[in-house]
């Protein structure tokens, strides 16, 4: 993997999962609307919330974990030359 994608690709991931948290956010806020409007109890384990929450944030510790590899991919290849 050369370093420019291995960059881009852990910032699209860390950017996907940022984005799938916000959606979590707008889907628990329709959760409690729901709850409000038919005076039921709302469901946190509701498949728009909870699992798209947990798959938010694996997602951004992929993208973590793929942009130190990189780092110290380009770090090695740095101390190997010099």
């Amino acid at each position: 993997m050369s370093n420019k994608l291995g960059v881009a690709g852990g910032t699209v991931l860390i950017l996907i999962g940022l984005f799938l948290l916000v959606m979590v956010q707008f889907n628990l806020s329709a959760q409690m609307d729901r709850v409000d409007r038919e005076g039921i109890g709302g469901n946190m384990f509701a498949p728009d919330v909870l699992p798209l929450g947990v798959l938010g944030l694996l997602t951004i510790a992929i993208g973590v974990v793929v942009l130190i590899y990189t780092h110290r991919r380009e770090q090695r290849l740095a101390a190997s030359d010099g």
